[in-house]
C-alpha cells in the first residue's frame, strides 16, 4: 500500500473548515508528472498524474469525498476541496450537509402529519360509532403506525422542528401530538374501563 514521503506532522495536520486547500499548495507541478495518491475503499494508491486523476474523476463513480493528498499540501483533503482538481464536467462537488438533510426530513415530517391527522381523527370517530369487529383492529393500524413514528420523531429531532418556519412548526407539533394522542389515547381509555369494570 503506497503511502507518500512526507513528513507526518505536516501530512497529518487539520484542515480547517472553509480552508481552500488551493491556497496553501506549493507550485503546482507539471500536469504529466505523478504527483497524487488517492485513498479508495481504506486503500491508499498513487502516484499518477494530474491528467491521471483528472481521468480518474471524470471516468467515475465521483465521490467528492475521496481524500487526496501531494507533496505541499498540509493535509490529506477531500477532492471537491482542491480547486486544481475540480473542473465543470464534474458533478457538484458540495454534499448536502447533515443539517440540511435534518431539516428537509423535519419539514417533510411536518406535511405528512399535518394531512394524517384529520383522517387519522375520522377514521377513529367511524370506529367509536361502529361494533367491535376484528377488521376495527386492522383499521386502527392507519392511526398506531404513524402515532408510534411521531412519539418517536419529535423528541429526537424537536430542536429542529422549532428552528422551521411557522408554518411547519405548527402543523408539525399540532399534527404529530395529535396523532399521539390518538394512537395511545384509546387504548389507555379501554385499559382502564377494563380495570374499572373488573
Amino acid at each position: 500500500m503506497l503511502r507518500p514521503v512526507e513528513d507526518s506532522v505536516h501530512m497529518d495536520a487539520p484542515l480547517h473548515e472553509g480552508d481552500d486547500v488551493s491556497t496553501r499548495l506549493r507550485p503546482t507541478p507539471k500536469l504529466d508528472v505523478p504527483c497524487w495518491f488517492y485513498t479508495i475503499n481504506g486503500q491508499r494508491l498513487g502516484p499518477i498524474s494530474t491528467v491521471e486523476m483528472i481521468q480518474l474523476l471524470l471516468r467515475g463513480p465521483y465521490d467528492p469525498q475521496m481524500p487526496v493528498w501531494r507533496q505541499g499540501m498540509p493535509a490529506w483533503a477531500p477532492v471537491s476541496r482542491v480547486t486544481e482538481l475540480t473542473l465543470p464536467g464534474l458533478p457538484s462537488p458540495v454534499p448536502v450537509s447533515t443539517d440540511d438533510k435534518r431539516i428537509r426530513s423535519a419539514k417533510l415530517f411536518c406535511g405528512m402529519v399535518a394531512l394524517m391527522f384529520p383522517v387519522a381523527l375520522l377514521l377513529l370517530v367511524g370506529m367509536l360509532n361502529a361494533q367491535f369487529m376484528p377488521q376495527l383492529i386492522l383499521q386502527y393500524l392507519p392511526i398506531v403506525l404513524p402515532g408510534v413514528y411521531a412519539t418517536w420523531y419529535i423528541p429526537m429531532r424537536f430542536r429542529v422542528i422549532r428552528s422551521l418556519p411557522a408554518w411547519y412548526r405548527v402543523a408539525g407539533l399540532i399534527g404529530g401530538i395529535g396523532l399521539i394522542l390518538l394512537c395511545w389515547g384509546p387504548p389507555l381509555y379501554w385499559l382502564i374501563v377494563l380495570f374499572a369494570m373488573g
